[in-house]
């Protein structure tokens, strides 16, 4: 996943450990979101979204101060992005709208 998100492996050996300790991330979250039902799966899917939209941040930000490449930030901040727009259709379909401002 570090190189198709266009990162370094080989300038930083702990990448792959990191890509780890986000795959256990999201696969406890899905996990739970899966397994539970009514407020309980809510609160999974809330809990996803909310590091998705921190992951959003943390892909723009790495961007803007160019740790990663321009295709990189692009790469992990789309992926993040999609994960909570994904999520924020799910609690809409489940009838609990996100707290975003309507613009």
């Amino acid at each position: 996943m570090c190189r198709l998100f266009g990162l370094d492996i080989d300038g930083n050996p702990q990448l792959p450990y990191m890509g780890r300790l986000f795959a256990a991330r999201d696969a406890a979250l899905g996990w739970g979101t899966l397994t539970s039902d009514g407020d309980a799966q809510q609160r999974w899917v809330r809990g996803g979204l909310g590091c998705d939209v921190l992951d959003t941040v943390a892909g723009l930000r790495a961007a803007r101060r160019r740790e990663v490449s321009p295709y990189g930030g692009v790469a992990v901040t789309v992926a993040a992005l999609t994960g909570a727009f994904l999520s924020a259709l799910a609690l809409r379909a489940q009838g609990d709208e996100p707290a975003v401002a309507d613009s």
